[in-house]
C-alpha cells in the first residue's frame, strides 16, 4: 500500500534546455537526479520504496514520468508516456487501497478534462505473455516490468 509523501524537494530548478531535475531526500540530505522538470507527487510504499510522478512541463506535449526509487534512493526502474499534442494537467495523485488478498499498489492520478490514469507497482516483473497482451490493450509497461500504467 501506497503513503503520500513529502520526502523530496525540489533542490535545484532546471534550465530551461535541462530534461532532469535535481531532488533533495530531507530524510537523508541526499540529493539525486532523476529525469522530468516538474515534481507532481510522490509516495512510499510498504517496503520503503520510493515512488515519484514527474512530468516535463509542457503543456501540449506533456511526458508523464513514473520512477521507482529503492529505499537506498537507487533507480529501480522507470516509465516514461507521451502523447504528441495531448494535454496532462495533473490536478492530484491519490493512493486506492486494496483490502483483497492481491493487496494491489495503485495510485490513480486525476487531470484535468481527462480520464484518470492510474498506477500499480508490481511486487514481481510482468511475465512476457502479461507484457505482450499489455501492448494490445490500454496498458504502458516500465522497461524492468515491474511498473505499470493503464488507461481509459
Amino acid at each position: 500500500m501506497f503513503t503520500a509523501s513529502q520526502q523530496f524537494v525540489v533542490s535545484t530548478k532546471p534550465s530551461e534546455s535541462a530534461d532532469k531535475i535535481e531532488l533533495l531526500d530531507e530524510a537523508s540530505q541526499t540529493k539525486i537526479v532523476v529525469a522530468g522538470r516538474s515534481l507532481e507527487s510522490q509516495f512510499i510504499a510498504a517496503n520503503k520504496e520510493h515512488l515519484l510522478i514527474l512530468t516535463d512541463d509542457c503543456p501540449f506535449e506533456e511526458t508523464l514520468r513514473v520512477v521507482l526509487l529503492s529505499p537506498e534512493l537507487k533507480i529501480l526502474d522507470e516509465l516514461e508516456h507521451c502523447s504528441a499534442y495531448e494535454s496532462l494537467v495533473i490536478e492530484d495523485a491519490v493512493a486506492l487501497t486494496d483490502e483483497s488478498e492481491s493487496n494491489r499498489q495503485q495510485i490513480q492520478i486525476n487531470c484535468a478534462q481527462q480520464r484518470p490514469l492510474f498506477v500499480e507497482l508490481l511486487d514481481q516483473p510482468l511475465g512476457l505473455l502479461t507484457q505482450l497482451s499489455s501492448k494490445l490493450s490500454n496498458q504502458v509497461v516500465s522497461n524492468k516490468k515491474r511498473i505499470v500504467l493503464t488507461f481509459e
